[in-house]
This record gives structure tokens, C-alpha cells and sequence, in this order.
């Protein structure tokens, strides 16, 4: 009698755990966009640069373009914002089945930008997003590289990406 006691309770406490764990996260999807990201580990306020943002309208423009697409789901678009060398070796179609792969995308945020040369360019930014049942942000570095008069989105190639596209072409 008290095992079958003590399995009724276990029982409920995790009904009710459930319960309000489903609560939890139906308010967070309905949470509006948020602009200042509180870091966990390292209590202090995320906030986005304005100052060196606006002296980098032009990349900014594009990464808000990249990852917008990316959020969407609108993968010619973003794979229009790769750059050219990337194009050249990885196609279209590889590229859609890789993305297939991809996280629920909430927002993404650019919060600096730090020129390395020329025409390479890092934009630190923050992604919030979705696995499974959480919400989560993570901060990244993504890099973009001026071609011609706009900036292109910098992926870097994975020799499986190499492989697959090689097997392809002996089809």
C-alpha cells in the first residue's frame, strides 16, 4: 500500500511539473522581441553597439538581410548572400539540403561590428532560438567579406561538403 502511495505521488509531482514546465513555455513563444539579452553565466545587460553599428550601415543592412532570410526559410535568398567562392564550390542544392538541418530562428541581432582589413569585416551579433521546447540566445561571430559594392556572407567550407559534391558530379 505505501509503494502504491508513493507512485500515486511520484505520479502527480510529475503531471504537475509538466504542466507548468508547458505553461512556461507557451509564455515564452508569446514573448515579444526582445532587444537587451540578460547573459546567465555573467549577470549583465547584451545591448547592441548603436554607435558602431551606424558607422557600418552597409554591412549591418546585409547581415540583417542574411539572417532575416535565414529565419524565414527563404534559402535562395540567403544562398544570393554567400560569397562568390563559396557558390563556385558548394551548390544550390546542397546548400538547401544542408539548411534543412536548421534551428527555429526567433531574432538575430547584430551588436558590433570589428573590421579585420580592408574588406573583411566580423560582426559579433546574438541569436535567439528554439530546440525542441527551449528558448534559448547565443552570442557568434559571423564573417562577411566586401564584394564589389556590397558585403557577402562568409561560410567556410567542410570537406564533407567537398565530398558530397564530387560524389554527386560522378552520377
Amino acid at each position: 500500500m505505501k509503494k502504491f502511495i508513493a507512485a500515486a505521488v511520484l505520479v502527480t509531482l510529475a503531471l504537475v511539473s509538466q504542466a507548468r514546465a508547458d505553461e512556461a513555455g507557451k509564455k515564452l513563444a508569446d514573448a515579444p522581441k526582445q532587444s537587451v539579452f540578460v547573459d546567465v553565466k555573467h549577470p549583465k545587460k547584451i545591448v547592441p553597439d548603436k554607435k558602431n553599428l551606424a558607422r557600418h550601415k552597409a554591412v549591418v543592412e546585409c547581415f540583417n538581410k542574411y539572417w532575416e532570410a535565414m529565419k524565414k526559410g527563404d534559402l535562395k535568398k540567403a544562398y544570393a548572400l554567400e560569397e562568390t567562392k563559396y557558390r563556385k564550390k558548394v551548390s544550390y542544392d546542397l546548400y538547401a539540403e544542408q539548411m534543412k538541418k536548421r534551428i527555429n530562428i526567433i531574432v538575430v541581432e547584430p551588436l558590433e561590428v570589428k573590421k579585420r582589413n580592408k574588406k573583411e569585416v566580423m560582426v559579433r551579433g546574438i541569436m535567439r532560438y528554439r530546440t525542441a521546447m527551449i528558448n534559448t540566445a547565443r552570442i557568434f561571430d559571423d564573417e562577411w567579406l566586401k564584394e564589389g559594392d556590397t558585403y557577402r556572407h562568409v561560410r567556410h567550407i567542410q570537406k564533407e561538403e567537398v565530398k558530397k559534391k564530387v560524389s554527386a558530379g560522378k552520377k
